[in-house]
């Protein structure tokens, strides 16, 4: 009787340790992986005009005039979006927006655009009756001209020749890794649960259907991987 007595005391010794031990860690992590999950879709028939919501799948929606699947990730926002109508559907670039966690507006640019060339404006897209596109936006503003040292040597006398190149350097839109002590040095106040609950980022992407413009808003919301 006493020794299964020991026995059932050791086991639930053993359960607690295990149980705090795992709530002490979780407690005291330090970093985490971070990636974007479309969390809502809201439809503007015009700007400040009327407004219903979208049931998100995943980085999916779609409605009766398109589909959208999107893929995030730091340096772009990868989407297919489908026409599922029987007329041209027609992407307005120069009113299609990235809202940073800030809540400032960016312009974006797309594929196949130069970061040279993104100070003119960019010709709208437009997908055939049934069709779709592949296709990507990125903050205008967020990628910066940045010197290079390049250094090449001769193949006969190896002797070496440096010289200044610049090259377009992009910023990320989201941190991919989130280092509890380097947030922290940034701004002493920074909570990880605020974080989760408060951070949004926001694609509006303006459609032309069927003659008639709307802005779809796109929210992505934050996940640990």
């Amino acid at each position: 009787m006493r020794k299964t007595i020991g026995v059932t005391l050791m086991l639930l010794c053993f359960i607690f340790a295990a149980s705090f031990n795992f709530n002490y860690l979780y407690a005291k992590k330090k970093s985490w992986k971070i990636s974007l999950s479309l969390e809502k879709v809201i439809i503007e028939s015009q700007p400040g005009g009327e407004q219903k919501s979208l049931e998100a799948n995943g980085n999916n929606c779609s409605d009766d005039f398109m589909q959208i699947q999107w893929s995030p990730a730091p340096k772009r926002f990868d989407f297919v979006l489908t026409n599922k109508t029987g007329s041209p559907l027609t992407i307005i670039w120069e009113k299609s927006l990235f809202v940073d966690e800030k809540g400032i507006e960016h312009n974006v640019i797309i594929e196949n655009v130069k970061f040279s060339e993104s100070p003119k404006p960019i010709p709208p897209t437009t997908i055939a009756p049934k069709g779709k596109i592949k296709n990507m936006v990125y903050p205008r503003d967020y990628a910066v001209l940045t010197p290079k040292l390049e250094v090449v040597q001769d193949f006969v006398t190896k002797a070496t020749t440096s010289y200044e190149k610049k090259e377009w350097v992009k910023k990320e839109i989201f941190l991919k890794k989130i280092k509890l002590k380097q947030m922290k040095m940034q701004n002493k106040d920074f909570d990880i649960e605020t974080y989760w609950q408060k951070t949004r980022y926001r694609v509006i992407l303006a459609l032309k259907i069927n003659g008639k413009e709307t802005n779809y808003h796109f929210f992505f919301k934050p996940m640990e991987k």
